[in-house]
């Protein structure tokens, strides 16, 4: 069978990520496959080296099917879905530092800063999405702060637009938002400290279309501590802001 190309035209196909340039085609499919088999490929470079692992329910280790997985970072974001057993697998990323987020319905959004020490080997990273219940708390571990300063940094967006959009995914969810210190410093002045935190990050959320009603800002200075204030290495957890589920 004869497929008929104008004589001198000139192609580029891709088969598989991989770039075929063709010289000159002739007039008939058997010229044209002549062509394509001598033909050289470029970007011959396979990719070797992968981000991997598998996500479970938190409560129940049993697999999650169908969660979102992307990864941000300079280049155009990647994305897949996690298969039949909960795996997902994308290439990864050339750059050391990129956030991991992942989102299912029926469950609270995964986000995490990974820093990957070395990007010519594969990394395997498993995923715990918590179910939504009321009366669950969630530490937003990417909010930062500079020390004894309630602005929020630009660092700590990324894991506030994670909540923006639990809560828009969740139109009746209502949530508590709140600021902690550690144990250093004024008492008072703690609490106000840790009630700011709370406020900026309530005001920006709001700012992003979710109704103010449904989030209850408050600052618990160091009143609860998750870890032992003797050593700045345990001391840092406690300076933290949460979310606890009031409403589904």
């Amino acid at each position: 069978m004869k497929n008929e190309a104008s004589s001198g035209a000139v192609a580029l196909i891709k088969i598989y990520g991989y770039t075929l340039n063709p010289t000159v085609i002739k007039t008939n499919y058997q010229e044209l496959s002549k062509t394509l088999i001598k033909s050289e490929l470029t970007n011959t470079t396979p990719v070797t080296h992968f981000l991997k692992g598998k996500v479970y329910n938190a409560r129940t280790n049993i697999s999650v099917v169908g969660a979102s997985v992307n990864v941000e970072k300079k280049d155009p974001t990647r994305q897949t879905i996690s298969g039949s057993t909960g795996e997902y697998s994308m290439p990864l990323p050339s750059e050391n530092s990129f956030a991991l987020n992942v989102k299912s319905k029926g469950y609270l959004d995964y986000s995490e800063s990974i820093t990957n020490p070395s990007t010519s080997e594969s990394m395997v990273k498993d995923v715990y999405l918590t179910p939504i219940e009321v009366g669950e708390t969630v530490t937003l571990k990417n909010i930062i702060f500079h020390q004894s300063k309630y602005n929020l940094l630009p660092e700590s967006l990324p894991e506030l637009d994670m909540l923006v959009s639990l809560l828009k995914d969740n139109p009746t969810m209502e949530i508590e938002l709140s600021g902690h210190t550690d144990n250093k410093g004024d008492f008072n002045k703690n609490i106000e400290l840790s009630e700011n935190r709370a406020k900026m990050a309530k005001d920006y959320i709001v700012s992003k279309g979710i109704n103010a009603s449904r989030i209850n800002g408050k600052g618990y200075g160091s009143t609860k501590p998750i870890a032992s204030n003797a050593k700045e290495e345990t001391r840092k957890l406690n300076r933290r802001v949460e979310f606890t589920i009031l409403k589904k």
